[in-house]
C-alpha cells in the first residue's frame, strides 16, 4: 500500500515540485501539510484554510479556522502569515436558542502592522435582553474590544481569541448589564486598502 501512494504522487507530481507548508511563527512554524507548484511563484500568495486542531493537535479548537497566506518561501519550505480567522456558524448556532438574544458588534480597527482588519463578535444572552438592554450591550462590547484590540499583534490576537482570555475579560463587564451565555469573536478579516488616487466616476452629460 506504502508503495502505490508513492507512486500515485509522482505521478501528480511529475514537472511540479511539493512544499511543504509551516504554521505561522506564533504556532512554532509547525508542518501543517503540503501543496505543490511549478516554482516558488506559482504557489506564493496561496492561502491555505485549516481548522485550528489540525495546526495545535487541541480537538477542542476543531471550531476555529485561520486562513493563513504563504509569504516565504526558502527550499521546499512554504511558511505562512494569518490573514483570517474564523468560527465554524455550526458553533454559534449551537449556542442560539429561543428566548435569547444575539448581538453583533464590528470594529474596524488598525493592528501593530498597520493595516487595518474588521472584527466581528458577538454576545449571546441567557435569556431575552429588551430593547435598551441590547443597546448597552453592543456599545460595551465595542468598546472593550477596540480597547483590548487596537495597534496589537495579529497573531498573538489570534492567539488570545482561540484561547478565549480577551471574551472573558469582556464578559465581566457586560455582566453588569445584562447575563451573557457567551462572547465570541466571529470572524476577522484583513480590509482591502483603497486606492489613494481612484478616479471619480464620470457623469453623463
Amino acid at each position: 500500500m506504502p508503495e502505490e501512494k508513492t507512486t500515485i504522487k509522482k505521478k501528480i507530481a511529475k514537472g511540479k515540485i511539493w512544499f511543504k507548508i509551516h504554521a505561522p511563527k506564533v504556532f512554532e512554524e509547525r508542518e501543517i501539510g503540503e501543496t505543490v507548484g511549478t516554482d516558488e511563484a506559482s504557489i506564493k500568495g496561496r492561502v491555505i484554510s485549516l481548522p485550528l486542531s489540525e495546526i495545535t493537535g487541541d480537538i477542542t479548537k476543531h471550531h476555529i479556522n485561520l486562513g493563513m497566506k504563504i509569504f516565504d518561501i526558502k527550499g521546499e519550505h512554504a511558511y505562512t502569515e494569518i490573514v483570517e480567522y474564523r468560527l465554524a456558524k455550526q458553533y454559534l448556532t449551537r449556542m442560539l436558542r429561543r428566548h435569547t438574544s444575539k448581538i453583533e458588534v464590528i470594529n474596524d480597527v488598525t493592528l501593530e502592522d498597520n493595516k487595518k482588519y474588521r472584527i466581528k463578535s458577538v454576545a449571546i444572552t441567557i435569556s431575552k435582553a429588551d430593547r435598551s438592554q441590547r443597546s448597552a450591550i453592543h456599545r460595551t462590547l465595542q468598546k472593550e474590544m477596540e480597547t483590548r484590540v487596537s495597534k496589537a499583534g495579529l497573531p498573538n490576537l489570534v492567539l488570545a481569541f482561540s484561547t478565549g482570555k480577551i471574551q472573558k475579560e469582556i464578559a465581566e463587564f457586560v455582566r453588569k448589564i445584562y447575563p451573557v451565555k457567551i462572547i465570541e469573536v466571529r470572524k476577522i478579516e484583513l480590509l482591502k486598502e483603497k486606492k489613494e488616487h481612484e478616479e471619480a466616476p464620470k457623469q453623463e452629460k
